[in-house]
């Protein structure tokens, strides 16, 4: 598979039908892109993880828990987007009143999982116990930067993640241990608070993994144009999804009881499998070059990827194990999420942080030594992806040096080495300088396997 970075559009495209439907309907109703995606999967992760787990490569078996995080500007509609895809969770929680009002007091309650509102102890107090389930949804997420939550206990939001080890906490005297408890969150705030929290807050919640493991929108009208659903949906989806959801809220119901208390387990296919190992290899190469400034995200991809291809599998009725089709359409989104991150958590970046904050934020995605030799590679490696999805074989320098993420002096120098060793060639057309690859060049001037990302490579 060759380098892509893809775009909102391709992130909606990449979503099944029954989700597409559903997003398009609630689009008409102006709520922003990046809202549609990120709550799509939310609600769809908050009802699959209370019945079903997936496996790995490695036969390990991990929660199908999903954590989301959309910037957005307030009064854009993230609200709508909110209310329709929870909507589901909305009508159940209703549901479940009205049979305890009519006295129907045999029936099987499943856990109420969505909070807002939550401290740790009261969290733990729910969670505790096994194979509990939890689901923090925030329309405004302000609140959750202020809270006693994220101020003393992000790194057990990150255990809780995992799935395991079990989680435990002392409340009051009173040992509290949650095994294979299930969480996710998810949350839309306006950008400026975010960036505010990470100037104030300090860097360590991206370094430490909190939000690296969440797949990240942006919505910024002032920066970029705003995204629009490019294709019709023929149908009027939100309703199908809805019944879905529910269908999924009611399994759970039925298997609240206490002999039934093990979710069902999603496996790969044996052609999801060939890519994912392929996924897993692209990504170990790229880390600390393509995504060097979003590593962190970066580590967190593979996993996100297969979470949210049994998120699909599950939502979407189908037989047997995960397929190809299913990881290729969560890889499209996971990777556009890695460019969204890289928009959203790099501004926290140099000019956003107070100076002594944004060298060690910049110290811990990069190496500290440099020497031409990496710096040609990385160049060389970029000029690669972008001839690659070019038709005449050129692309621009301008472009490769943004691509690149080297400083301009080093950049300069590292493809003026690799000119000097006719490896590139440059040339002039109009206004534009243009590089591309030597023809004939020898490109294992470098080393095998460090930099190459076509010829058969992800």
């Amino acid at each position: 598979m060759l380098l892509t970075s893809p775009s909102a559009n391709d992130a909606l495209q990449a979503l099944p039908d029954l989700l597409y439907n559903a997003a398009y309907e609630v689009h008409q109703q102006e709520a922003p892109v990046a809202c549609l995606i990120t709550d799509a999967i939310s609600a769809c992760s908050t009802a699959v993880q209370l019945s079903h787990d997936v496996r790995g490569l490695d036969k390990r078996t991990m929660p199908t828990s999903l954590n989301t995080v959309a910037a957005v500007p307030s009064g854009v509609g993230k609200g709508t987007s909110y209310r329709a895809f929870f909507g589901a969770f909305t009508n159940h929680l209703k549901e479940q009143a009205r049979r305890s009002a009519r006295g129907a007091g045999g029936c099987a309650v499943v856990d109420d999982v969505i909070f807002q509102v939550i401290s740790f102890p009261a969290l733990m107090d729910h969670l505790a116990g096994f194979n509990r389930n939890g689901s923090i949804q925030w329309e405004d997420g302000r609140g959750f930067l202020k809270s006693p939550l994220v101020k003393g206990h992000l790194d057990k939001c990150t255990q809780a993640w995992s799935g395991d080890p079990p989680l435990k906490y002392k409340n009051k005297l009173v040992d509290l241990t949650a095994i294979d408890a299930r969480l996710n969150i998810g949350i839309r705030i306006q950008l400026e608070l975010l960036l505010d929290f990470l100037r104030r807050e300090a860097y360590e919640s991206v370094v430490m993994g909190f939000w690296p493991r969440f797949i990240a929108a942006l919505h910024d009208p002032k920066r970029f144009e705003p995204s629009f659903m490019s294709v019709r949906s023929p149908t009027s989806g939100m309703d199908e999804l809805t019944l879905r959801l529910q269908e999924l809220l009611t399994e759970a119901e039925e298997r609240a009881h206490p002999n039934q208390t093990e979710r069902s387990v999603v496996a790969l296919g044996e052609e999801a499998s060939a890519f994912m190992h392929q996924l897993k290899f692209y990504l170990k190469q790229w880390t600390n070059i393509e995504f060097a400034d979003v590593a962190e995200a970066a580590r967190r991809a593979w996993e996100n990827t297969l979470r949210l291809a049994a998120v699909f599998h599950v939502v979407c009725r189908c037989e047997g194990d995960i397929s190809r089709d299913m990881v290729e359409r969560a890889w499209t989104i996971v990777e556009w999420s890695l460019s969204q991150h890289r928009l959203i958590f790099s501004r926290a970046d140099e000019e956003q942080l107070p100076p002594r904050m944004a060298e060690a934020a910049c110290s811990s995605r990069r190496p500290r030594k440099h020497s031409p030799y990496q710096d040609a590679q990385t160049m060389l490696a970029c000029l690669e992806a972008l001839v690659s999805q070019s038709r005449d074989g050129h692309t621009e320098l301008a472009r490769l040096h943004t691509r690149s993420g080297l400083p301009a002096k080093r950049g300069k120098t590292a493809l003026l080495w690799l000119a000097q060793n006719h490896v590139v060639e440059t040339c002039r057309s109009g206004q534009r300088t243009l590089v591309r690859l030597a023809p004939g060049s020898d490109l294992q001037l470098f080393g095998p396997g460090t930099y190459r990302s076509s010829g058969g490579a992800l």
